[in-house]
């Protein structure tokens, strides 16, 4: 007898004890939206930044004398890194042909001519060899000035997308507008000379591109920010593009078949469908913040990813709940759902996803195409970057082909009465 009492109390203390938890779903539903959406914080305390310096003989005009925005970004980018991180651990190296690690003294020569006419490495940029995301607390900024072919674009964009977006690292682009006075190299036409004026209008740009982990590379680009070691444009292509997300959700007046319980916390929705009822339209007001490095979503080409799981049983993809139509909105959008309710009387628990389109889901920031063209000539776009463009816009597909961003996730317990 007494063992049977212990019984019943244990049995009424675990119930209890679920219940007091809002985030324990009656179905085994484990709260992952802020990881999947939001992404990790950045809780390192010390990080290594790997600086590689283009040292090939197209940078060269980037001097301009001496005293240019590119040679202002070499002097503050040590500093920038060490006061802005916690712990940084910073190494540099040059890279063309080859990659040679510098010390510091050979980092301060990136200032003078001779640094970008050593044999062996002054004559093409292997972009390439500097392409990596290894796991860990570490970051690669490459200083370039990106200009490459259609043949470049697709093996560098290939390079990335194995060795950093199946990782789930992010890359993020620093564009720099600076003076130039010298010679412009690896365009479509032969060599031309450039320089620019005191107009800022006639700078040409040389870029910081990023490689590693998404929080990391935020943390960079504030850091770089705050120094004002930069006057550009910045963009994030990340597997993470929303910084705050909340979901409100209800029904439809016409929905008579659904009743809508009080939520069991925030994000997390309960349902009751009738019995004999087949289901109705539940309505999701989303406020979506994003991050200001990444590109703006298409709204028009959001998609939901729904997942449900019954008692006792492993989630499955299913098409109880359909995305109707999606309104763009001051605070983000509102997205109107279909509910086709399981014909089985019994408890459902859902997992619903808003996803942006794998192949066209976001806008590319006006900057890029300002700086962009596909064949700059001394006649024609003399100051503007070789499929910049291309560039870009494939780096996102790349990202989005591998993890389509979420831009929110919630969570739904339907009753079939």
């Amino acid at each position: 007898m007494r063992c049977t009492l212990l019984k019943l109390l244990s049995a009424l203390l675990v119930t209890a004890s679920a219940c007091s938890n809002g985030r324990t779903r009656s179905l085994g539903w484990a709260d992952t939206s802020a990881q999947a959406v939001v992404g990790a914080e950045d809780k390192v305390d010390s990080l290594r930044v790997n600086v590689y310096v283009d040292g090939t003989v197209s940078m060269s005009g980037f001097l301009a004398g001496g005293s240019s925005r590119y040679t202002g970004f070499l002097d503050g980018v040590e500093s920038a890194l060490q006061n802005g991180l916690r712990r940084a651990d910073v190494h540099y190296f040059k890279f063309g042909r080859v990659v040679r690690e510098l010390d510091r003294a050979g980092f301060r020569a990136a200032r003078t001519p001779s640094f970008y006419a050593e044999h062996g490495i002054s004559d093409v940029t292997q972009i390439d060899s500097v392409i990596q995301c290894d796991s860990g607390a570490q970051v690669t900024v490459a200083v370039t000035d990106l200009f490459q072919d259609e043949g470049d674009v697709q093996s560098i964009v290939s390079r990335i997308k194995n060795r950093c977006f199946a990782k789930g690292a992010a890359v993020g682009i620093l564009a720099i507008p600076s003076e130039f006075n010298g010679m412009v190299y690896d365009a479509v036409v032969p060599p031309y000379p450039y320089s620019s004026t005191g107009d800022a209008a006639t700078y040409r740009p040389f870029y910081a591109v990023m490689l590693g982990a998404p929080e990391h590379l935020e943390r960079i680009h504030d850091a770089l920010r705050a120094a004002n070691v930069h006057q550009g444009d910045f963009v994030l292509i990340s597997p993470h593009v929303v910084r705050q997300f909340e979901v409100k959700m209800t029904k439809s007046r016409d929905s008579r078949d659904l009743n809508r319980r009080a939520e069991a916390a925030p994000g997390h929705f309960r349902f009751d469908v009738r019995r004999g009822g087949a289901g109705g339209t539940a309505i999701a007001d989303i406020m979506i913040r994003l991050k200001p490095s990444a590109p703006d979503f298409r709204a028009e080409r959001l998609g939901l990813t729904a997942l449900r799981r019954g008692a006792g049983s492993d989630s499955v993809q299913t098409a109880d709940f359909t995305l109707e139509r999606v309104q763009r909105t001051a605070a983000g959008v509102t997205a109107t759902l279909s509910l086709h309710a399981p014909s089985e009387p019994g408890n459902y628990a859902y997992q619903l996803s808003l996803v942006t389109d794998p192949l066209d889901g976001f806008l590319m920031p006006a900057w890029v195409a300002r700086l962009s063209s596909p064949n700059p000539t001394a006649q024609a776009d003399p100051n503007k970057t070789l499929n910049l463009e291309t560039f870009v816009t494939d780096l996102r597909h790349a990202a989005s082909s591998v993890h389509p961003p979420e831009l929110a996730r919630w969570y739904v317990d339907l009753r079939r009465l």
